[in-house]
């Protein structure tokens, strides 16, 4: 036994990654060059490259890895190679549509050009506003308009007194009546100084004032001309429909040299289909409204008020802007934006409503706002798509963005029966490259549950956790580390804080040949480890500060380890640390707050017994078990069956129990710790309480590789330092796990001085011997004799009364 303990105990150099300070490429971050390239990351380079470069629309990325492990600065280092381009992005321009002003026109221009189409289009609308009023009010326009309404007046009064005069020459009249708003003339009779109805002639008739006779020639007279009456008017009428159509023209033809030469200014400089369409808008626009260009007594009179009010001029003109929705005139290259609140509207953009001063709510195509899409198009866009799917509706928006590279911009209310705005502005073309930052398991979630992001999402980068702990590989880690020393302002690492540095970095990666590529927790450590060095007085960071770090960051988390260890110490969770017991073993589990795990011993037994049942798993039968748990347990008890029931059934009934476990179990790393239990049960050999173990195992005996090795080896450790070393104290791991270690320091100490050891077997067979002291066959013997006795006994129960 003393061979088998000697050749599976790990030495010091086995339980840490140790870097000699002197071996390093510098003597202090100070002297390491600054990283500025990307470390690790191979695959996930190849990937976005991949991406970046096809063309084809549904090539984005999702870049898949932990927090941290530098997905940002990997993309930021990488597009610097991509955004290089001969000229940046066109930029976007919404214009009124006059036509239909529910639907904005969509104006594309050259880089920069947006602004100067802007203030060109401003500038003909003031100047417009300032040139027509000039022109409409001036005296000679004027002379001529009152000559032009004057003839018309005067042909109109000739008509009328003509008319009337043939009237009054068949004892007749002409009347203005007021009917409604209006002054209607008709024709009545002048009987003296009044005027008579020619309704009311019989009533002259009946008072002698008319004889009959002359009422009813009256009477027929009065309608004869009441057809005349309507001739005249009609040619009154069309006389006014004349008029207004001349003023029309006149002014038309006065203000159209300056428009021209306005809208002619404008199209020198912008030659684009869509702006000269959109001018031709605007020249019939202000030919038609000229009265918002006028103020005072020269509006058309066409278009007054009722009242006789002049109307009020205009001099904003909403319907001559420009709203300018990209800019890219200080765009150099592709545009790379990173949106941290994707909802809808930031994304695809919205359009907003303003309080009028009456109170109401409207909008036009001035607020009009883009989205991080659309500034982005010709670019890249960044995403985090935790952030994106705790927005309502941002997923799908984005989705359908990429399927049919456009954005149609909607108002920005959430709901549609809250939408105050109906403008449908033109839809805008988009070519951007979209970066979507998550989790691994989310992204095979969505691809499995989701079509749509399939056919959007074509690469994923995956990020990797670690790399190589190889010669270059530690002098680019350190590279970054100056890096991060560097943008944070911190103390400079000498070498043991590089090497202390290091040796966390390979425990973060879980092996001794890696190193963690999270640099974000890199970052905060060298941040802590500069806050203990400042504290204690010291100029540059050594490995006592950075210990002092990692110490730190347990003491803020462990508050849940420490209730653990004082419920151990007082004897509320019975723990067995020396002597042995039959059917008794020391476990090892993993508990994980959020940001923090670490390990503690727990007490598993097994019972024996004759019966029928096989292993029962009393967890499962308490509903405290996982399901890697529950096949763990019918591995072992498939082992039980290769190793004991080839010749003869096993009448066993055993129950397996982790006690004290009230919060349930999962996992098969215990699964050979339940065999020992198992064994030591049917054998009768007592097992050592001074060693803890894990390993999973197969149906061939062979111990497997678990998860948690360190926390398990730490936590086992914290609770005999309590309570003493006494120098047998130790863990049984797999040697699969070996490779993984990378201890505490005051464990390494311990076993460097003997008062603590770690033991990596490969087979149960080793398990069994280091826990008894006594040969795995010797064991094994026991254990099928009784087995064998189980299966007579059972055998005997079984005959039935008065059979020999």
């Amino acid at each position: 036994m003393k061979d088998l303990a000697a050749r599976t105990r790990l030495s010091p150099e086995d339980l840490r990654r140790r870097y000699d300070p002197a071996g390093l490429p510098a003597r202090s971050t100070a002297e390491c060059p600054v990283a500025d390239e990307i470390i690790g990351q191979p695959r996930a380079l190849a990937a976005i490259e991949l991406a970046l470069t096809v063309p084809s629309a549904g090539y984005n990325v999702f870049l898949a890895g932990f927090e941290g492990t530098g997905r940002q600065s990997t993309v930021d280092c990488l597009l610097k190679r991509f955004v290089e381009a001969p000229e940046p992005p066109p930029d976007l321009c919404y214009v009124h549509r006059f036509g239909d002003p529910e639907r904005p026109r969509l104006v594309v221009l050259p880089a920069g050009s947006g602004k100067r189409f802007r203030d060109e289009i401003t500038e003909c609308a003031r100047y417009l506003g300032e040139t027509i009023p000039s022109l409409l009010e001036s005296d000679e326009f004027g002379k001529r308009v009152r000559e032009t309404v004057s003839g018309f007046e005067e042909t109109n009064k000739k008509m009328f007194r003509e008319f009337e005069e043939r009237l009054r020459l068949r004892g007749l009249a002409l009347q203005e009546v007021q009917v409604g708003s209006l002054v209607q003339p008709r024709i009545v009779y002048a009987h003296g100084d009044q005027a008579v109805d020619l309704d009311d002639l019989d009533e002259l008739a009946r008072q002698g004032l008319l004889t009959p006779e002359h009422a009813r020639a009256l009477a027929e007279e009065g309608k004869a001309r009441a057809g005349e009456l309507q001739a005249l008017l009609k040619s009154v009428r069309k006389a006014q429909k004349e008029l207004r159509r001349t003023l029309r023209s006149a002014r038309h033809e006065l203000v159209r040299p300056a428009l021209e030469g306005a809208i002619e200014d404008v199209l020198e400089d912008f030659l684009e289909p869509a702006i000269k369409e959109y001018l031709d808008e605007v020249r019939e626009f202000v030919l038609e409204n000229l009265d918002r260009f006028q103020a005072g007594e020269e509006a058309d009179p066409a278009r007054a008020p009722s009242d006789g009010r002049a109307t009020p001029p205009d001099p904003t003109f909403p319907e001559l802007q420009v709203n300018v929705l990209v800019d890219n005139s200080r765009t150099v290259g592709r545009p790379v934006v990173t949106e941290h609140h994707p909802s809808v509207a930031n994304l695809c953009g919205s359009i907003d409503s303003i309080l009028d001063p009456q109170g109401g709510w409207r909008t036009d195509f001035t607020q009009i706002r883009p989205g991080a899409v659309l500034r982005a198009s010709g670019g890249f866009l960044l995403v985090n798509v935790l952030d994106l799917l705790q927005e309502p509706g941002a997923f799908s928006a984005l989705k359908r963005v990429l399927l049919h590279r456009k954005v149609s911009i909607e108002s920005s209310e959430a709901f549609p029966f809250l939408r105050r705005s109906t403008l449908r502005p033109d839809p805008i073309e988009v070519n951007v490259k979209v970066l979507l930052a998550g989790p691994h398991e989310l992204y095979g979630t969505l691809y499995d549950l989701d079509p749509g992001f399939r056919e959007v999402f074509k690469v994923k980068a995956d990020f990797d956790w670690e790399m190589e702990s190889s010669d270059e590989n530690v002098a680019r880690f350190l590279g970054v580390l100056s890096k991060i020393c560097q943008e944070n302002d911190l103390l400079s690492f000498d070498g043991s804080g590089m090497a202390a540095t290091l040796e966390h970095a390979a425990r973060l990666a879980g092996r001794r040949d890696r190193l963690s590529t999270r640099f974000g927790r890199i970052a905060d450590l060298a941040r802590e480890s500069d806050f203990a060095a400042r504290s204690a007085g010291a100029t540059r960071i050594g490995a006592k500060h950075v210990e002092r770090a990692v110490l730190s960051k347990i003491e803020r988390s462990d508050l849940f380890e420490s209730k653990i260890q004082e419920a151990i110490e007082r004897g509320s969770v019975l723990v067995d640390l020396s002597g042995a017991k039959v059917g008794q073993v020391n476990g090892l589990a993993v508990y994980r707050t959020e940001d923090y795990s670490f390990g503690k011993p727990s007490r598993i037994t097994a019972r024996t017994s004759v019966g029928a049942k096989g292993v029962v798993n009393v967890e499962r039968e308490a509903r405290l078990s996982g399901r890697t748990h529950d096949k763990g347990v019918l591995i072992l008890a498939g082992y039980l069956q290769e190793r004991f029931g080839r010749e003869k059934p096993i009448s066993c009934t055993a129950t397996l129990c982790f006690e004290q476990s009230y919060s349930g179990v999962d996992g098969d790393s215990a699964s050979s710790t339940e065999l020992y239990a198992l064994l030591s049960s049917l054998s009768g050999v007592p097992l050592r309480q001074d060693l803890a173990v894990t390993g999973s195992v197969n149906q061939h005996g062979e111990v497997q590789a678990i998860g948690g090795a360190n926390e398990k080896i730490e936590g086992f450790f914290d609770v005999c330092h309590a309570v003493g070393l006494t120098g047998e104290q130790g863990v049984l791991i797999p040697a699969a796990n070996a490779g993984d270690l990378s201890l505490r320091l005051d464990v390494v100490r311990a076993v460097e001085k003997g008062k603590f050891h770690v033991h990596a077997i490969r087979h149960v067979d080793e398990g069994i011997e280091l826990l008894t002291g006594r040969p795995a066959l010797e064991i094994y013997a026991a254990a099928e004799r009784t087995l064998s006795g189980f299966a007579d006994r059972l055998r005997d129960y079984s005959r039935p009364p008065g059979e020999p």
